[in-house]
């Protein structure tokens, strides 16, 4: 599905999911406050006249200029091919296998960093009957390993997914050393920023993934 029809927003919409953002591929609007479009910042210089490296900036927290693209490979070519040129006046050096590479890591570090914040403030649900008990309190994500699958056919997953408040992150493993474990299905986060900025960036990266991908990155909303 291409990224105009993908993000096509009225604007009403627009108006009222906070500040609004040009992609720097397609040149649709968007709505960066609900993980339509990622920032990208300008980072190192490459070789002598071959131009400036660019950088993702998923936390929005770098200073200097700043270029906004939504996470796909058609968005992520014009942009490599012009759009970053335009956005940051000046060469840029990139494609889109490097971006498509660069932007997942990024989105990787950064979901990792934010499970591993939310742990530190004990804003954790860790394990099966734990996790479906904070859902069941009001806790506004669930993170569900891609290897968890004894847990796939639970009613309150289905329910979870139905809401739009799971998303699928590494395996067992990954998730039990975030949380000092050895391996972990579930993890419920009941803090509401933490938790929507999850899955914001969840969303992102599945958009470049492909949502059902057996990739580390699966989104479960919308199933």
């Amino acid at each position: 599905m291409g990224a105009a029809r993908r993000h096509e927003r009225t604007r009403d919409d627009l108006a009222n999911a906070g500040p609004v953002r040009t992609c720097a591929g397609c040149g649709e609007k968007a709505a960066s406050s609900e993980g339509e479009v990622v920032r990208v910042v300008r980072g190192p210089e490459g070789a002598e006249g071959t131009g400036t490296l660019v950088a993702f900036d998923l936390a929005s927290s770098s200073f200097g200029r700043g270029a906004w693209v939504h996470p796909s490979r058609a968005c992520f070519e014009k942009a490599a091919k012009s759009g970053f040129s335009r956005a940051f006046k000046a060469p840029t050096k990139t494609d889109v296998a490097a971006l498509s590479q660069a932007f997942l890591e990024a989105a990787t570090r950064r979901v990792e960093g934010l499970l591993v914040t939310a742990k530190r403030l004990r804003k954790v649900a860790v394990g099966t009957d734990a996790c479906f008990a904070a859902l069941e309190a009001g806790a506004p994500c669930v993170v569900v390993a891609t290897d968890a699958k004894s847990v796939i056919e639970r009613h309150e997953l289905a329910d979870a997914i139905s809401r739009g408040l799971a998303v699928s992150f590494g395996t067992k493993v990954v998730l039990g050393g975030l949380m000092g474990r050895d391996e972990v299905a579930l993890v419920a986060i009941t803090h509401r920023a933490l938790g929507d900025e999850i899955k914001r960036t969840c969303r992102a990266a599945a958009a470049m993934t492909g949502s059902g991908s057996k990739a580390v990155w699966v989104s479960s909303e919308g199933r």
